[in-house]
């Protein structure tokens, strides 16, 4: 079984799945991989192979297809290169990222910056982080005009662009910077999440993130419970 911890008290999700479908599910580290979860995903999704920087990976099939349906309209509309690296994670993995990262900038800015291993989105297929470049700019001016992107701040202006278009795939920016006393992770512009259209949007136009969102649909099936009953 795989669990969401809110209303302080265990739900099923898979017994509520008309409420909460599979792409609702929350991995963090209040909420870990378990065994059950891990078993649980194996079952429930199909992943494709995916190769990027990291090497060899994967991607849960519908997250697949939105992240490329995504960087054809990126490509197309505003003529911007966007791929992903760091997708799926295996735990091992993760335990690399964090190792390099404590022994780089020390253990407590990895503790406020990477997820420890076995509580990481990446543990599950369903997200990834992007990058851009500009493609109308020669390959050999790309870097350089990476760099002027960020330095005038265009950069998050860019990535407020690819996510309002990722809604409309299924995609979710995962962690903004103003709920980071939720998530427990700081704003990461680049790490999207797939949930699928209808719950995307919802996200979008409200502003809740997905703890939130959650958080409100066992609210409302608790009231619709008590309604029925009383």
């Amino acid at each position: 079984m795989i669990y969401l911890y809110v209303v302080e008290k265990e739900v099923d999700i898979m017994e509520n799945k008309k409420e909460l479908d599979k792409y609702l599910f929350i991995v963090s580290k209040d909420r870990p991989l378990s065994l059950e979860k891990h078993a649980w995903m194996k079952k429930n999704f199909e992943y494709v192979p995916y190769t990027d920087e990291d090497g060899e990976s994967c991607m849960e099939l519908e997250t697949y297809k939105a992240y490329t349906a995504l960087i054809m309209v990126m490509k197309k509309k505003y003529h911007l290169d966007v791929d992903s690296h760091s997708a799926w994670r295996s735990i091992a993995t993760q335990e690399k990222v964090y190792k390099e990262m404590a022994e780089k900038y020390g253990e407590d800015w990895a503790k406020s910056h990477v997820a420890i291993p076995g509580t990481s989105e990446h543990h599950t297929g369903l997200a990834f982080d992007l990058r851009f470049k500009p493609s109308i700019v020669p390959e050999s001016l790309r870097e350089r005009a990476k760099q002027i992107i960020k330095k005038t701040g265009m950069q998050s202006k860019i990535f407020a662009l690819i996510e309002k278009e990722a809604v409309k795939f299924g995609l979710i920016k995962r962690y903004d910077s103003s709920k980071e006393e939720i998530t427990g992770v700081k704003g990461e512009a680049w790490h999207f999440r797939y949930v699928g259209v209808e719950h995307a949007k919802k996200m979008y136009e409200s502003g809740m993130c997905l703890e939130e969102y959650v958080r409100e649909l066992e609210l409302k099936q608790k009231e619709n419970k008590t309604t029925r009953v009383a």
